[in-house]
């Protein structure tokens, strides 16, 4: 990439000297954005953190897109990406019952 070598020396010693590491895991994975935000906003290219599952379904814009559903059991999903104006998907967001296909199965066998 091309940046002078200097700039992003300078960059990450001025946000490492920010950072003391006491602060726990969650910090030091924002201190590390933070290091790659400062350098990789100087270059001319597409960029962005990647949340985790947790940051993701409480994202106020997926909720607000309607991206987070609620399966029967009461537990948080990503909605499929994929929405199709007259055939809204219904997945299954459960695993399958002990046998619940069991007779399907056996039924395509004979």
């Amino acid at each position: 990439m091309g940046y002078p070598r200097e700039t992003a020396d300078s960059t990450v010693t001025r946000v490492e000297s920010s950072f003391d590491g006491s602060e726990g895991k969650s910090a030091a994975v924002g201190h590390v954005q933070r290091i790659l935000t400062s350098l990789l906003g100087k270059l001319d290219i597409c960029y962005g953190p990647v949340n985790t599952l947790p940051e993701a379904i409480a994202d106020p814009n997926l909720l607000k897109r309607g991206a987070i559903v609620v399966g029967d059991d009461g537990r948080k999903h990503l909605a499929p990406v994929v929405r199709f104006k007259d055939e809204p998907s219904k997945p299954l967001y459960r695993e399958p019952l002990l046998g619940e296909h069991t007779a399907e199965v056996l039924a395509r066998r004979a």
